[in-house]
């Protein structure tokens, strides 16, 4: 009877996001040699005879991945559902293990990962953490190298690919994430845009410009100039002035670099080189510098100083644009005005694409090096993926945004967009291993100066680290 409810449940929850599925009329368990389809996409079925599956998260995103029962909630349902079809079909019994793992503890955590990688006791079958604490697991080596665990396909939709390519050096790469997590998508780095004070000023129809790849940095500064006033007369700009845009922590200076399509590496045939300081680069940060000292029509709040406030004048009708990232739009559901999500521009019309990052406190899935099984590890991690992707993410979409923040139906488009157009940037991730290699963009912005200049002060320590950086893929 549970094997035909959870099937049922699937089916609704597929049925709500647009996708029909119809289950089988042989509700039973699958054998080694039987290939499963639908749910699992090829995956083949294999009876594990009620094996723990050891999976270790951070706290903060226990919701997504681990709920003991259904309540209501289509997310929390989801998410049910998706634990539920694994463990049934594949006989196995996940084990939440969930731990703090953000910045403060992040020594904490990875050292439950080390010791257990030093002592060989295979407490862990799968791990979820941030970027950062990737990095401190891949210099110790501590972490399989994904591309040989056996079951995992990351050339398949549910992995972003894109990045699969970036995390790579010499066929090695110890992290990686896609559909599987909410954390990945709850991070991308998007615009929002206010569509009273867009309808209201009459400006060009946004989603269409983005269609026709016509959504370029030079229309957003046309934008941000039409709709900017000083509201009060004081002849300054303030919190209660309207400006054209308002931008939350200085990584969206590193942001543009990506959405401007402008690599910092050059890849060779099994190895990378840094390519920091280039003619394209360099225009960019000159770009970044005026948009950040010299455009008025621009407010700009430095992480940590006030969490929320750019969100919160978002809300308030103080801007045409919310330069963010998606986990913001929480920040937006009691706002009076409908407001829609980009992708950031392009630098200009013959770009081919638009593309974005995802911050580093996004979810990322390893598989520690003294895995009891790594052929284990790697069908179930890839169950969660398939899974994830069908179940999971739809509903994120469709109930969360669609139905409670975005507001329309072309933003769902928009977020299609933006999440096939993902990268991530192995130098900005290690960058804190690399002379801070990753950042010299958002500093040479910070203290408005040229990035030659603030490459030329850290050229020696990037160089040398550099160097010792590259051994971890040997």
């Amino acid at each position: 009877m549970k094997r035909a409810l959870s099937i049922f449940l699937l089916c609704a929850i597929l049925a709500s996001c647009g996708e029909a599925v119809t289950p089988s009329e042989d509700t039973t368990t699958g054998t080694t040699a039987e290939e499963t389809t639908g749910l699992f996409d090829g995956i083949e079925a294999e009876d594990y005879d009620g094996r723990e599956f050891k999976f270790l998260f951070r706290a903060q995103n226990e919701s997504d991945w681990y709920t003991e029962e259904e309540n209501g909630d289509v997310y929390n349902d989801a998410v049910y559902a998706r634990n539920q079809a694994i463990e049934e079909e594949f006989n196995i019994h996940i084990v939440p293990i969930s731990e703090p793992g953000e910045h403060a503890n992040r020594v904490e955590f990875t050292n439950r990962i080390r010791t257990s990688v030093l002592s060989g006791s295979g407490d862990y079958d799968l791990v979820e953490m941030n970027g950062a604490n990737g990095v401190l697991l891949t210099a110790d080596h501590l972490l399989l190298n994904l591309h040989e665990v056996e079951h995992l396909r990351l050339n398949k939709p549910w992995w972003s690919e894109r990045s699969v390519k970036e995390m790579t050096i010499n066929g090695k790469m110890f992290y990686a994430t896609g559909d599987i997590a909410i954390g990945m998508w709850d991070f991308l780095h998007v615009f929002y845009f206010n569509k009273e004070l867009h309808a209201q000023y009459q400006l060009e129809d946004l989603y269409q410009l983005v269609k026709d790849g016509k959504w370029t940095y030079d229309v957003f500064l046309r934008m941000i100039e039409n709709v900017a006033a000083d509201l009060n007369g004081d002849s300054q700009m303030t919190d209660d002035d309207r400006f054209g845009a308002l931008l939350f922590d200085d990584i969206s200076f590193e942001n543009f670099r990506v959405a401007f399509d402008a690599p910092i590496i050059v890849r060779t045939s099994d190895t990378i080189e840094l390519n920091l300081v280039t003619e394209k680069l360099s225009a960019i940060t000159d770009r970044m510098r005026a948009l950040r000292h010299e455009n008025p029509n621009v407010h700009f709040t430095a992480m940590g100083s006030a969490g929320d406030h750019s969100a919160n004048l978002f809300a308030e009708n103080h801007s045409l644009f919310l330069v963010g990232w998606l986990l913001q739009a929480e920040n937006l559901r009691s706002m009076d005005a409908d407001f829609g999500i980009l992708p950031y521009p392009k630098a200009d019309e013959d770009q081919d694409g638009y593309y974005t990052m995802s911050r580093a406190s996004r979810s990322m899935m390893c598989i520690p090096l003294d895995a009891s099984d790594s052929a284990f590890s790697g069908k179930i991690t890839e169950a969660l993926a398939v899974a994830g992707s069908k179940l999971v993410i739809p509903v994120y979409q469709n109930q969360v945004l669609d139905g409670k923040t975005a507001r329309d139906e072309e933003s769902q488009e928009m977020l299609e967009i933006i999440r096939n157009g993902l990268t991530l940037d192995i130098i900005s991730d290690y960058s804190d291993s690399i002379g801070s290699a990753g950042y010299l963009i958002r500093n040479a912005v910070n203290g408005n100066k040229s990035l030659a200049t603030e490459y030329a002060s850290k050229e020696s320590k990037i160089n040398t680290q550099f160097e010792e950086f590259l051994k971890w893929f040997e």
